[in-house]
């Protein structure tokens, strides 16, 4: 498994910091333990450089990470750092890596070369095509520098800085241009003194938010935080977060897609340690900011019901591998419980295992393991290309779901970050599950580190380690999960929730309580339970009495070992990974039985990026929609008796910037009500929509407009409004139509039709062919434009239902008295304008 999307240390809490002496006669100064936990790691497997020993970053093209190739591989590698892109490169580096730098300002990469006294550009090549430099060189002010063991570029002044290693100094020379940055560096030069007291110092990096400096302990493995002053602020325990043999360093853009693209976080090269399956090497993405600290609950306790190994363990226990020679699991990642089927008494609890296959020490032809509640094994199979013959489904698997209302398996994998779907009725026994069974897979590309999966209330849960996030699937019209319709399916975001700001920072398993109707969440970096509505609204932090060591990962619900009438919980415990010791064996899942009454949902906070080394974030409130008058529409035909009906609409018009749009529901919605709404949006995109609504078009080849339609069947009692998560703050108009008449069991009659264009007076969109009379043709035009003195004119035949601006647009529709080609729809502008537009017709 890449540890890279799921490995996260214990966070440090700051405690008060005493006053730095110039001296360390008597012993070192007492001084803040600062924040650390990883956010991903990017291993050789993915870039290529076995053993990387210096990182830089190069502003718009991504990580060039340098140092032994793997066999036959390059010497570097540009990584883009949210989506993981890997470019092999050659570099012409004939210095130590550690001084290697990006210059923000040129672009350029520097080297400093410590024996002549040297900066050189570094040239930078993918095949042929040059990326950067030329290798050019320039002498600095001083000379030959032997000691320099780092080197870093500021943003924003662009000072240079070069670490003297032996020295415990900084030597800075002040940018006196902004261009060749082999001329640029001839201002004033000046010396800090590093107040620590480290022997040695390998590596340097610059925070460009606070302008502090960091700089690492070649033999103690500690990293040092400290001001431009040279005074000690705070340190770091790499060692605690798997850093092995640091080397070069830098700041960077996060790689989590769910923080603001602004946030930095440090990148650390890590050579790793040899072990038996192989060199561990990475580069380590850190992340320094403080996590929130939940109060754990007073009303609920956790207690330990039994312990069950999975891995090797003294003789005697239910699992017992050394005594029957069963196979181990010693990195249990995701749990699924299925309940008893086909005459079984009791159910099976279900444990994945994405590192067992990279153990060669311990593999035994399996990684996933079927077991009573009470621990004993009683069924093992594998998703892996390893055991040479059947169905590949992964390597890797991750977390696991079970889904006893389709009788389906859902598996995911952080490897390729897909979800595969296992059907037992599909392999040759149709009672049990294994490779045979899988039916498809589909993409899950917007989670940067799936984990652990969950299912429950019709939604599916993905829990994403490293951006710290749950993302919540619904299914479409097609009713069975397939995948968002960018990757061929129709499936819907519904939403999504951070975990960060709940104190949960690697959220490694998830598992919906059909009990409670309550989401819970465990963290590799937490003994804590966390409890939360679907939709991330907190009900409680429970304390969790798990030993010192445990490393949490997947989690399910089931009914007790002992008392089958009281609903437990089973926590997997990974506890020492392979990457950090190839011989460990160590797997365990914890049954936890909770006792006492829940307190009742708090509101989830929202977080905003903080300095690398700054105070807790605070909440800051959303903006509130700008309330405007729904127009009057004009009236839909009178139809006959039982004919579909137009009965309501409600709109909301945003002229000031939002990451949400919320419309309120359509006056005298009832149970069996068809709702439809548009959205227009001034650029940006939809990433969650409210529960319960499908998507039904998303015209968003237009770089602005961008329109979206939903479909949703009304139940008793909806709620008072419905929103919808922006990617980013953007103006925008959105409306709810409200149809009676519908059929609920397949509101579509035919396909959705799309379309998009540049700028002109009028836009068409194709029509669709409808099979049954009566159907409902509803049409949504969004022009780029925020000015209603633009006007927008209906296709001739159709009724307006709205026309609104924020983001111009409006939706219109029209009873269609029989079946067939509807014929296109062409809408006119009063000047000309980019649109996108959507079509579709509801069945009577």
């Amino acid at each position: 498994m890449r540890r890279s999307m799921a490995f996260v240390t214990v966070v440090a809490l700051l405690i008060q910091m005493a006053l730095v002496l110039p001296s360390f006669a008597g012993g070192p100064p007492s001084v803040a333990k600062g924040p650390i936990r990883v956010v991903r790691d990017l291993e050789a497997d993915a870039t290529g450089v076995a053993r990387p020993l210096s990182v830089a970053y190069i502003p718009d093209s991504g990580l060039l990470v340098t140092g032994s190739p793997s066999a036959g591989g390059p010497d570097a590698a540009l990584v883009t750092l949210r989506d993981e892109i890997v470019t092999p490169v050659s570099t012409d580096l004939a210095t130590d890596p550690v001084n290697l730098a990006a210059d923000p300002l040129s672009g350029r990469v520097l080297a400093f070369d410590s024996t002549t006294g040297e900066l050189v550009e570094v040239a930078v090549a993918s095949g042929t095509d040059r990326v950067a430099g030329t290798g050019r060189r320039s002498r600095l002010a001083g000379g030959p520098r032997p000691a320099v063991a780092g080197i870093a570029i500021a943003t924003g002044t662009g000072d240079l800085y070069l670490l003297d290693g032996t020295a415990r100094s900084v030597v800075r020379f002040d940018r006196t241009t902004a261009d060749d940055p082999l001329t640029a560096f001839a201002g004033s030069v000046s010396t800090i003194s590093l107040a620590i007291p480290a022997e040695r110092l390998r590596g340097l990096a610059v925070d460009p938010e606070s302008g502090h400096l960091f700089v690492i302990d070649a033999t103690g493995g500690t990293l040092y935080e400290l001001d431009q002053a040279g005074r000690l602020v705070a340190e770091r325990d790499l060692a605690a977060v798997g850093v092995h043999r640091p080397g070069g360093m830098t700041f960077g853009p996060s790689g989590d897609r769910t923080d603001d693209p602004a946030a930095q976080t440090l990148y650390v090269a890590d050579a790793g340690k040899a072990g038996p399956n192989g060199a561990t090497g990475a580069v380590r993405e850190l992340n320094l900011r403080p996590t929130v600290q939940l109060a754990v609950s007073t009303t609920v306790t956790a207690t330990l019901v039994q312990t069950i190994y999975t891995g090797l363990q003294p003789p005697g226990g239910p699992w017992d591998p050394i005594q029957t020679g069963e196979p181990t699991s010693p990195d249990p990642s995701g749990l699924a419980y299925r309940p008893p089927h086909d005459g079984q008494t009791e159910g099976r609890i279900i444990d994945v295992d994405g590192e067992v296959e990279e153990m060669s020490n311990y593999w035994a032809g399996a990684n996933v393991f079927e077991s009573t509640r009470g621990g004993d094994l009683t069924r093992w199979w594998d998703t892996s290309s390893r055991s040479g013959s059947g169905t590949k489904i992964t390597n890797e698997p991750t977390g696991a779901a079970w889904d006893q209302g389709r009788n389906r398996l859902y598996i995911d994998s952080d490897d390729d970050r897909k979800v595969y779907v296992l059907d037992p009725a599909r392999g040759g026994d149709p009672t049990e599950i294994d490779r045979a069974d899988l039916e498809r897979s589909f993409s899950i590309s917007f989670s940067g580190d799936p984990e652990g999966l969950a299912y429950g209330n019709n939604e599916l849960y993905v829990c994403d380690g490293s951006s710290e996030e749950i993302y919540v699937l619904a299914p479409g019209i097609n009713g069975f999960f397939d995948g968002l319709p960018a990757n061929g399916g129709d499936d819907v975001r519904v939403r999504n929730f951070d975990t960060a700001s709940l104190g949960q920072a690697d959220p490694e398993g998830c598992e919906y309580s059909t009990a409670s109707g309550t989401l819970f969440i465990v963290s590799s970096n937490s003994h804590d339970l966390l409890e939360v509505t679907p939709q991330g609204a907190l009900v409680q932090n429970v304390a969790l009495p798990l030993p010192s060591g445990a490393k949490p990962g997947g989690l399910t619900v089931a009914p007790g070992s002992v008392d089958p009438g009281q609903t437990n919980i089973y926590i997997a415990d990974r506890a020492v990974d392979n990457n950090d010791n190839g011989n460990e064996n160590d797997g365990k899942i914890y049954e936890i039985q909770l006792s006492g009454s829940p307190p009742t949902p708090t509101p989830t906070p929202t977080a905003t990026a903080s300095s690398t080394s700054g105070a807790t974030p605070t909440p800051t409130p959303s903006p509130t929609p700008t309330a405007v008058a729904t127009p009057t529409p004009t009236p839909t035909p009178t139809p006959t008796d039982g004919a579909i009906q137009r009965l309501a609409v409600s709109t909301v018009v945003n002229t000031t910037a939002i990451n949400q749009v919320t419309v309120g529901t359509p006056a005298g919605t009832a149970a069996g009500d068809v709702l439809v709404a548009c959205l227009a949006l001034n650029g940006g995109s939809v990433v969650g929509a409210p529960a319960g609504w499908s998507l039904l078009a998303a015209a968003t080849t237009q770089s602005n407009p961008k329109v979206y339609g939903y479909l949703r069947v009304a139940g008793a009692g909806e709620p008072a409004a419905y929103t919808w998560t922006l990617g980013s703050s953007i103006t925008n108009g959105a409306g709810i139509a409200r149809y009676a008449g519908v059929s609920t069991a397949a509101p579509l009659d035919g396909a959705v039709s799309v379309a998009t264009g540049a700028s002109a007076t009028s836009a068409t969109v194709p029509g669709v062919t409808t099979s049954v009379a009566g159907s409902m043709l509803v049409g949504c035009m969004g022009i780029n434009s925020s000015a209603t003195s633009v006007t927008i004119t209906s296709p001739p035949g159709m009724s307006q239902a709205w026309d609104i601006g924020g983001k111009r647009h409006e939706l219109a529709d029209q009873l269609l008295p029989s079946a067939g080609a509807t014929g296109s729809r062409t809408w006119t502008f009063s000047a000309a304008r980019a649109w996108a537009g959507w079509m579709v017709a509801l069945r009577d």
